[in-house]
């Protein structure tokens, strides 16, 4: 959890700053910006947002359906945040 704080309070994800900055990252693309979903859900297989990241990491792995098994998955789903906004808009 430590981790993923340091990391929403840089620029361009935290929550105090530019609420644009933030829903690009941070809310799913489909309610940030509703005018692409279809788009985006036809070229991204796996969305993925920080918001919903935060919100499983604080579930904990022990919760059914919810948490990381490892640290190795929470960083992809970091990882995909960033990769899926790459991937769309490249």
């Amino acid at each position: 959890m430590q981790v993923l704080q340091k990391f929403m309070k840089h620029d361009w994800v935290n929550e105090a700053r530019d609420k644009a900055k933030l829903y690009c990252f941070y809310l799913p693309v489909s309610e940030a910006f509703p005018a692409i979903q279809v788009d985006y859900e036809r070229r991204i297989p796996l969305p993925m947002d920080l918001g919903t990241t935060k919100r499983l990491l604080s579930m904990g792995h022990h919760h059914h359906g919810g948490g990381f098994d490892s640290p190795a998955a929470f960083a992809e789903h970091v990882f995909r945040v960033f990769a899926n906004a790459i991937e769309y808009n490249f």
